[in-house]
């Protein structure tokens, strides 16, 4: 008798989940919300920064980009483990990832060369 081995949720084997629109995990869904927070940010906060620049002055800073850049390469890491390494490959989450992954990149190499550059 033969046992069989089925593949494990990273298995890149085509008896892995089929493909659909939307996640099948829950961390796929945690990471769609998260993105869609992430991404969010960057509309939110400078409409912040513009309504409370002078009442609070700690909004007009570095804090702002900052906290949006944070979140946004804590979306992509999310979305690389979920797609790398517990195998969802959902359309929403490949999209997802690469959506964040880029952003992540351009977003923290702008802000980091803005902080270098003192402006």
């Amino acid at each position: 008798m033969s046992e069989q081995v089925t593949p494990g949720p990273g298995s890149l084997s085509p008896q892995a989940r089929s493909r659909g629109f939307w996640p099948h995990s829950s961390l796929g869904w945690i990471t769609i919300i998260v993105t869609g927070i992430a991404l969010a940010s960057w509309l939110v906060f400078p409409q912040l920064t513009m309504a409370y620049r002078e009442t609070y002055p700690i909004v007009d800073s570095w804090v702002m980009p900052a906290l949006a850049t944070i979140l946004v390469d804590v979306a992509a890491v999310l979305n690389l483990v979920t797609v790398l390494f517990r195998g969802e490959r959902s359309v929403l989450s490949l999209a997802t990832l690469a959506v964040t992954v880029l952003a992540g990149l351009f977003l923290t190499f702008l802000v980091v060369g803005e902080a270098i550059a003192g402006v």
